[in-house]
């Protein structure tokens, strides 16, 4: 026997040795349904001279006793459809379940989240309003938004002015049930929601007059999804007058009105005086649980009768609810809750509220308040400070894991957030990139999943592909990075033919390129060839045109043991998609992951490199790289690079990675080139 086995059961025979010392209790636990485990937890005598941990044993074992009420309830939590569960339950049949006494009346279950609990129902305040099917408590949100405004001036929205357009901006006046114009800086609440497919109700050209009257919203309520209809109730129910609602507030038919509200969102929500997060639900039909009488239903909690007069229910983190709703997964909402100063959360049939000093809840059930970085960086986004580069990467990194109805909005759903910080930069964007590090967000890199194309944008974009991309590439200054270690000269041309600069800093940078190349060959052209215009006119977005170092190496797939160990001071992670560079005399220079996980290539398959810019991680010798490619005296550095393949006269991103600057000189047949690429 193993240690590991006879370490893990000499823990369970501990586990489930029992004291005899209760055998008069008040309730026979032991007879009244519950299994001959879970009779011995003492759920009836507050815990008193109880063990603290209990082994369920392994979670088939647990399936057999389902007549057993608490080892039922086990089995429910574990299937709770409320939040994400790192496997799923199958995973655990062979895996240890352990019960965590945390209280007198509060337990914890592993494997769920580390924050859920197991409570008493008695010990969740608020939680008969459930029983009743009663409406929530709107003197307590409006309690909540007194003494918010009372003590908390980080959640005060700003004064203004705003260098935005805001001609588009109206709202619901919930009073005369109608649309109208208001100044930004006036107090209103917006909503957060999923549309989901529903039949929307939308503010149109022909329709808007009607809307815009008096009473107009009344006279076409049943049109309205519930969501809408109970976000206003709600609304004038704490005593405020004005709601931000898109369907309703923007011209849905109009490019101009809409193309300007979506443009200047993050103003939206961020000027709010609170945010409605429709977390429950589905869809806009889905409405606001508990604005309504009957909304609100305990058939959606996991609870359990166990003993007479002890039932227990399940309760989660808000953080852990929002992470596993249809709510969090929608591209729309991203910015949107990152950006609001104070929101009021429905979910679970419940509601929260959060700000940036604290967070309060209607349910009181004595749960933990996690960290939640979305609040960390929706304050550093009001207040811009330093290198803001990082911290798009960083919320792009999540907001790529989102999923939008239509594709083509997966720009304009991060518009807000990136016109925001690319005006901190003063810069203009293309296609969400602010142009002053536009190298920089070219380096973005697939998850272990991979990535799928999306045709509708270039290669070269993050918004070119579906799955998450990360940009990690350390802690430093992403200006002076682009300053030191960028040469390339970077022409866009639009679906038009126009052919323009991306960002003017072409004079530092031709200096740098003969200092990097101009020992291996020509690179004194850097001017982009008109000839190539017709070839990429065939493309419905813009594509990149430029010259740089082309080379070709040899791949070789890496093994996951192999790959973290060789990469990690190159700083990059291994992927199943990961393949050694070899160049060629067949030793390693270095690596590649390719983008798409499916792409299959055979073993010393030569592959097109062009090289983008210079990494400021440093090589350190025991990264699996041949000992040749050793420190230089030039700093040994590593060179960013892309790989290629053409269609026709244009070219599209395949994978990234990383090669040492030395292994140009070892390049296969026919060697470094200095070549003009057209990336689409």
């Amino acid at each position: 026997m193993s240690s590991k086995t006879s370490l893990s059961t000499r823990f369970s025979k501990l586990l489930h040795r029992s004291s005899r010392r209760h055998n008069a209790e008040s309730i026979d636990e032991n007879s009244s349904g519950l299994c001959d485990i879970c009779g011995t937890i003492g759920f009836s005598d507050g815990g008193d001279d109880r063990r603290e941990a209990f082994s369920l044993g392994l979670l088939g074992d647990i399936k057999r006793r389902s007549s057993c009420p608490f080892c039922k309830f086990v089995l429910d939590s574990m299937q709770d459809e409320r939040i994400i569960h790192m496997q799923p339950i199958e995973h655990y049949d062979t895996h240890e379940v352990r019960v965590f006494r945390q209280g007198p009346k509060s337990f914890s279950i592993q494997p769920l989240p580390s924050f859920s609990k197991v409570l008493f129902e008695s010990e969740v305040k608020g939680f008969e309003t459930l029983a009743s099917h009663g409406q929530l408590d709107f003197n307590k949100v409006k309690s909540w938004l007194r003494a918010c405004d009372g003590a908390h001036k980080k959640c005060v929205p700003n004064e203004g002015p705003f260098n935005v357009d805001l001609s588009f901006f109206r709202c619901i006046d919930v009073k005369d049930m109608c649309i109208t114009p208001i100044p930004i800086v006036s107090q209103y609440v917006a909503l957060s929601y999923k549309w989901g497919e529903c039949k929307p109700f939308l503010l149109l050209k022909p329709n808007k007059d009607d809307l815009f009257a008096k009473d107009g919203l009344r006279r076409n309520w049943d049109l309205i999804p519930r969501i809408i209809q109970d976000a206003i109730n709600f609304v004038r129910s704490v005593d405020c007058r004005y709601v931000w609602i898109d369907q309703l507030c923007l011209i849905q038919d109009d490019d101009d009105d809409r193309g300007t509200g979506i443009n200047a969102m993050d103003l939206v929500y961020e000027q709010a005086y609170f945010t409605i997060v429709a977390g429950s639900g589905t869809d806009a039909n889905s409405g606001l649980p508990g604005i309504r009488e009957g909304t609100r239903s305990p058939s959606r909690q996991v609870t359990s009768k166990i003993l007479p007069g002890i039932n227990l229910v399940l309760r989660h983190t808000m953080q852990d609810l929002v992470a596993g709703s249809e709510y969090h997964h929608r591209g729309w909402t991203f910015q949107e809750y990152y950006l609001s100063r104070r929101k009021i959360i429905f979910i679970d049939d419940t509601i929260y509220f959060k700000c940036y000093e604290e967070t309060w809840q209607e349910w009181e059930d004595g749960l933990g308040v996690r960290p939640d970085p979305t609040m960390e960086r929706g304050q550093a986004l009001h207040k811009l400070s330093g290198d803001v580069y990082h911290l798009l990467g960083q919320l792009l990194n999540k907001y790529t894991t989102r999923e939008l109805k239509m594709p083509t909005d997966y720009v304009f759903a991060m518009a807000g957030i990136c016109r925001r910080l690319a005006d901190y930069a003063q810069c203009s964007l293309l296609l969400g990139i602010p142009v002053s590090a536009f190298d920089w967000f070219l380096l973005f890199y697939p998850n272990k999943s991979g990535l799928r194309r999306r045709d509708i944008f270039p290669s070269w974009a993050w918004s070119g592909w579906t799955g998450q991309v990360y940009y990690s590439y350390g802690s430093g200054d992403v200006s002076k990075w682009t300053a030191a270690s960028t040469w390339i000269t970077w022409y866009k041309r639009e679906t038009s033919g126009t052919l323009t600069m991306v960002c003017n800093e072409s004079e530092c940078r031709t200096s740098r390129i003969n200092e990097l190349f101009g020992h291996l060959c020509d690179v004194s052209r850097t001017e982009p060839s008109w000839e190539l215009a017709k070839e990429q006119s065939k493309k419905p977005y813009t594509v990149l045109q430029f010259w740089t170092i082309s080379a070709n190496f040899a791949l070789r797939p890496v093994s996951q043991e192999e790959g973290e160990k060789a990469m990690w001071s190159s700083g990059l992670y291994w992927t199943p998609s990961t393949h050694e560079l070899l160049d060629k005399e067949g030793l390693v220079c270095g690596f590649v992951t390719l983008d798409d996980a499916t792409s299959t290539r055979t073993g010393h398959e030569a592959a097109e490199l062009i090289l983008l810019s210079l990494s400021s991680q440093k090589f350190q010798g025991a990264v699996g790289t041949d000992p040749s490619y050793d420190s230089t005296d030039t700093g040994g550095r590593f060179f960013w690079v892309l790989m290629i393949e053409w269609d026709g006269r244009v070219a599209e991103r395949k994978g990234i990675g990383k090669i040492h600057r030395n292994a140009l000189a070892s390049a296969l047949d026919p060697g470094v080139s200095w070549k003009e690429i057209a990336l689409a």
